[in-house]
């Protein structure tokens, strides 16, 4: 009816795999894993095969020098090889007898450690497992198996018993290694964890500052700033310092307000809180600045290079060595809100901070025509702006650093270094120096610090 097919065959029109299917009783050799075996020792070992497991995957093998049966899939076969060749046929029977004996789904009750994820080790128990009688029909001899009823030969017997004595030692045997005493390390032994030996107020104490200094210190300590937008527009004045610098912004024309266009992606933004102290610890002003959340924008679509270069303390230390022993002057300057100064060659949205007037549209957002804190490619933009108004004045940038500009005439010679916002000015020539202060306080506001 079938034509010699299996019913798999006829519904599904495919053969069914039957590469899993092992011949009985050959030859096997079971990897062993490294939790099980040392440096030396040997990989695999050679097995017979059994049958397969019931409760997991796994192919059934036994190995009789250690009389321990495995359950695992990594294990290679060699199907014309039989595990019992060129033995006697009573030890090919007492081993047989052994293997039958001792199948763990005739007794569940059997102990089973999972040592791999792939390989489980049954102990064998004789003792208390059930006697299954050989399926396959088996030529004993008189002399060496009783037929009168399932009674082992003698010395499989005496094997049976042996093994029931040895059950206990051969479980701890299967612990290779075994819990070791937990130690902290040594290097903790120099520290006292729970008493403190030297307190740190017997060494600190503020009895030694001048008044001034405690109450700076005092005031520092007691004032405390707002962490978000939703704390800080409840208090009177730091919605003043947001409206002042929501002011100064739109004033230097650092964006104009857009329709986002579709397809663009806009940075976020928020808001950064800092109270300012005078030296005597009251309260100067409170400041208000917002920044963009850098973190959100995309290489190649609102930001390309970010690298911007800083002058070297090398550099640092002989320019102030070339001015001290020619006797030049020397002058500090700062940029305030340098940031905000560098003009912007990408096309970058950013959604409008909390508290504008229009921030509850979420469709309108701010396009920045210059660079703003927070943005991965700020300071870039502002040392490629300051550049610019250097080399407008003459100014040559030199070899050896970057940061260095230098303007050398027939008797004069100026020289400037650029960290970050900071300005560094040297020069034989008074006047000069004098002149190139002005000509950078009409382009940015820049402040003297001597």
């Amino acid at each position: 009816m079938l034509d010699f097919k299996s019913p798999l065959e006829v519904l599904q029109e495919r053969q069914p795999d039957l590469t899993y299917l092992k011949v009985f009783g050959c030859t096997g050799y079971v990897h062993l894993p490294a939790t099980m075996r040392d440096k030396l020792d040997p990989r695999a070992v050679k097995c017979i095969f059994l049958g397969y497991s019931q409760t997991k995957k796994g192919y059934k093998c036994y190995e009789s020098k250690s009389k321990k049966k495995y359950i695992t899939r990594d294990v290679q076969f060699v199907e014309t090889s039989p595990y019992f060749e060129g033995t006697s046929q009573e030890e090919t029977l007492s081993e047989f007898f052994l293997l039958l004996s001792t199948d763990h789904s005739a007794n569940p009750s059997l102990p089973v450690t999972n040592l791999h994820l792939e390989h489980s080790i049954e102990p064998l128990n004789p003792a208390t497992d059930h006697t299954i009688t050989p399926s396959l029909p088996v030529t004993i001899s008189n002399d060496n198996l009783d037929t009168s009823g399932d009674v082992l030969p003698e010395g499989i017997v005496d094997h049976i018993e042996q093994q029931s004595s040895n059950d206990q030692d051969r479980a701890e045997l299967l612990r290779r290694n075994p819990p070791r005493t937990r130690q902290p390390p040594t290097k903790l032994q120099d520290y006292v964890a729970h008493t403190v030996r030297y307190l740190i107020t017997q060494f600190r104490t503020y009895q030694r500052l001048s008044p001034l200094h405690t109450a700076f210190i005092t005031a520092i300590s007691s004032v405390h700033e707002p962490k978000n937008f939703h704390k800080a527009q409840s208090q009177g004045v730091w919605q003043k310092a947001m409206a002042k610098e929501l002011t100064t912004l739109e004033e230097n024309k650092t964006w104009s307000i857009v329709l986002i266009p579709p397809g663009k992606h806009a940075v976020g933004s928020r808001w950064i809180f800092k109270t300012k102290f005078n030296s005597n610890g009251s309260i100067n002003r409170h400041k208000a600045h917002l920044v963009a959340q850098g973190f959100t924008q995309k290489f190649r679509i609102d930001y390309k290079e970010t690298f911007a270069p800083v002058a070297k303390m090398t550099t640092v230390r002989v320019l102030l060595f070339v001015a001290i022993n020619n006797g030049w002057a020397l002058s500090q300057m700062d940029a305030k809100n340098a940031f905000l100064h560098g003009d912007l060659e990408e096309e970058v949205f950013m959604k409008l901070p909390p508290g504008h007037p229009q921030s509850k549209d979420s469709k309108m957002v701010c396009q920045l025509h210059k660079s703003i804190y927070g943005l991965k490619q700020s300071s870039r933009a502002w040392h490629a702006k300051l550049s610019t108004a250097f080399e407008t004045l003459g100014f040559s940038k030199s070899s050896a650093d970057s940061s260095l500009y230098v303007q050398l005439r027939k008797n004069d010679n100026l020289m400037v270094l650029i960290y970050v916002d900071d300005l560094i000015i040297i020069g034989n020539n008074n006047e000069y120096i004098t002149q190139l202060k002005e000509n950078l306080r009409q382009q940015f506001p820049i402040k003297g610090l001597g």
